[in-house]
């Protein structure tokens, strides 16, 4: 880097970091913190590891937890903003040869300088994929600065707010709780009609048979359940994930899974969208018993605060969160490393649907939990790729 340095002054040097690995103690992110702190480079693109079967990774001790590769990801994204900063006042007063992109950003569009300075300059459609001589000032950097600030700004608002509002309602007694639901439930359903004649469409589809009154009662049920999804969530995901699964889980016979798996290399289960799918993640302990490991699949929402928050309380008891727009790369990589593994190649039938779903990997042998017939009985399976789509 120092070479690159001295003869390309103005060059941008990106770095990719895989944070979290397997073995990764406190004194060893230290100590690489310590050591990207010493380069010159200008931005850094931070990766949290996630585990892949049949990897010899899987055998190193010191697991880090979700909350650990959160925070140092979020320390190493603090450090890249810093460095990328200073690239950017360091090329202040330049002449660059900028590229312009499609997109109109509230009547501003983007281009890229040839070393990757991001600028804008109001939208004008004839430059798109023309360049332009410019020089570079702090309003023209990173494009509509004081709109992405002010964006930035509301989100991390939003986010400690919403961190907030979870910790107040985790203190308080169930017996409030229930009442805080119940009144909630009156609220949307009765008073300001939440999505009330989608609801009703949709059930008189469902049962024709039932009268309106018995309609009805459904209809407060599920208003009652939508209030419980949402103010019951953060008292109990304060809660062990051990507490959880043995007080609030009813867990299904998991035979028939087990029994699957011995015939077919993908097995998908259709699951009912009804319940709390933001503790489906602490089913992990159970489904450890029987050989199993899971990612949960989801669809990143618009606002980045609620994504992180929900995404922080999804990886709490599972290995990983995919993106659904990722998961199929996802799949690509798993099943090469079980080609890899086995030698064996997937069957050509197996060719799985996706929706939001949840995965279960097989764990490795030597990582899983032999006390139950039921892990017994898997010893002999080929590895399994399980869809639980919802």
């Amino acid at each position: 880097m120092e070479l690159i340095r001295e003869l390309m002054p103005h060059a941008f040097i990106g770095v990719d970091v895989i944070v979290g690995t397997r073995g990764e103690e406190e004194r060893y992110f230290e100590e690489c913190y310590q050591f990207l702190e010493s380069l010159p480079f200008s931005q850094l693109h931070v990766f949290s590891y996630s585990e892949r079967e049949g990897t010899a990774a899987l055998s190193i001790e010191h697991a880090v937890t979700p909350r650990d590769k959160h925070k140092r990801s979020q320390r190493l994204a603090r450090l890249s903003e810093e460095r990328l900063q200073d690239f950017y006042r360091a090329n202040l007063g330049r002449e660059l040869t900028v590229i312009w992109e499609h997109g109109n950003y509230d009547g501003r569009m983007m281009g890229h300088s040839e070393n990757y300075i991001r600028v804008a300059q109001p939208y004008d459609e004839a430059a798109i994929g023309t360049t332009t001589r410019i020089t570079h000032s702090t309003s023209m950097r990173r494009g509509p600065s004081s709109i992405e600030h002010i964006r930035e700004m509301t989100e991390q608002l939003t986010y400690y707010l919403l961190r907030a509002l979870f910790g107040l309602l985790a203190r308080l007694p169930w017996v409030v709780i229930h009442a805080l639901c119940h009144a909630t439930a009156f609220l949307i359903g009765r008073v300001v009609g939440y999505r009330r004649a989608v609801v009703r469409d949709n059930l008189s589809r469902s049962f024709p048979e039932k009268t309106i009154e018995e309609l009805r009662q459904i209809e407060r049920d599920f208003y009652l359940q939508f209030a419980y999804n949402f103010l019951s969530t953060p008292k109990l995901l304060h809660q062990s994930p051990e507490r959880l699964t043995t007080e609030h889980f009813i867990m299904p016979d998991l035979s028939p899974l087990v029994e699957a798996a011995k015939e077919y290399d993908c097995v998908l289960v259709a699951l009912g969208h009804y319940g709390n799918w933001e503790l489906f993640s602490t089913g992990q302990i159970q489904l450890a018993t029987i050989g199993y490991s899971m990612d949960q699949v989801y669809r990143p929402l618009k606002s980045k605060a609620l994504d992180r928050l929900f995404a922080e309380q999804r990886q709490r008891s599972a290995h990983a969160s995919s993106p659904g727009d990722k998961i199929a790369r996802h799949i690509v990589e798993y099943v090469c490393a079980r080609t890899a593994v086995t030698g064996s190649s997937p069957r050509s039938r197996t060719k799985p649907r996706i929706g939001h779903a949840t995965l279960l990997h097989r764990l490795p042998s030597t990582s899983r939990q032999r006390s139950s017939t039921a892990s017994s009985a898997l010893e002999e399976v080929p590895p399994t790729h399980l869809l639980l789509r919802h």
